[in-house]
C-alpha cells in the first residue's frame, strides 16, 4: 500500500473501511483540496472521528505528494 494512503484505512482493514467508505472518501477528497465533495447524504452521515482524521491525513498527504511531484522534488 502507498504509505500516504495508510491513514485512510481504519483498524479492521477493508471490512471496516467498507462500512464508512463514502464518508472517508469525501473527507479525503476535501482535505486533499482538489474538489469540494459536499456533505454526505443519509444514511452515510456519520463515521468515527478517528476514522475521519485518518482520511483527512491521507488527503493532505496525497496533496503534499502531488505538490512535490509537480515541483520536481521527488
Amino acid at each position: 500500500m502507498i504509505p500516504v494512503l495508510a491513514n485512510l484505512f481504519p483498524p479492521g482493514g477493508f471490512a471496516e473501511f467498507s462500512r464508512y467508505n463514502i464518508q472517508l472518501e469525501k473527507e479525503r477528497i476535501n482535505a486533499g483540496g482538489w474538489m469540494k465533495a459536499g456533505p454526505c447524504r443519509p444514511p452515510y452521515q456519520s463515521a468515527p472521528a478517528n476514522y475521519l482524521e485518518g482520511a483527512a491525513k491521507a488527503g493532505a498527504g496525497w496533496a503534499e505528494l502531488t505538490k512535490k511531484l509537480i515541483d520536481g522534488n521527488l
